[in-house]
């Protein structure tokens, strides 16, 4: 678990501050490696194109004018194009979860704890969303047996209603009272 600490900022604010960079291993890691390896084709892209033009253009002079130019352009299409893809790959694996977290708290608000979160195969916060599950089930749980409860409680007042009201007499009552009692006791717990 990370270690956050509030220390005051030069303007007098709180702030937390991570003590800890790597907090979760496995989800930094496949991010690290995912931007590593973009960067390594890039670089193994202009590599094996500086080694084509070499071998292909017979003058050296046309070397040196041609490679820093196609060195240049290859450099732009690969800032302009594969970093932003594979960083739109990586944080979408990031943004969908978090917007079904999201969304899923919306719906725990207004009481719907009759779903479950699921991931595709490659998404982050699987772990967090098995935790969110747990949580939605044992929700779930209480929530059935508070309705059960519930219900049992109407029952009983309605079975304490029909008695009062079909029996007038004092046999009737002291069954009447001790029904009203128990429900009592019943919506206390």
């Amino acid at each position: 678990m990370p270690e956050n600490n509030t220390e005051p900022t030069p303007g007098g604010h709180a702030q937390y501050r991570r003590r800890i960079w790597v907090v979760d291993k496995k989800t930094q890691g496949k991010y690290i490696l995912q931007l590593f390896v973009a960067v390594a084709i890039g670089l193994f892209c202009v590599a094996l194109t500086m080694t084509y033009l070499k071998t292909h253009y017979a003058t050296e002079e046309l070397f040196i004018v041609a490679v820093p130019r196609l060195t240049i352009g290859l450099m732009l299409g690969f800032a302009l194009i594969v970093v932003p893809l594979v960083g739109l790959l990586a944080s979408h694996r990031i943004a969908g979860p978090m917007y079904r977290v999201r969304e899923s708290m919306k719906r725990i608000i207004a009481g719907d704890y009759h779903f479950r979160i699921h991931l595709r195969k490659h998404d982050y916060f699987k772990e967090t969303a098995n935790i969110f599950n747990d949580m939605l089930e044992t929700l779930e749980s209480r929530d059935t047996a508070e309705t059960q409860r519930r219900e049992q409680a109407v029952l009983d007042l309605e079975q304490v209603t029909a008695l009062l009201t079909n029996s007038l007499d004092e046999s009737g009552l002291p069954d009447a009272l001790r029904l009203i009692e128990e429900t009592v006791e019943n919506l206390k717990k």
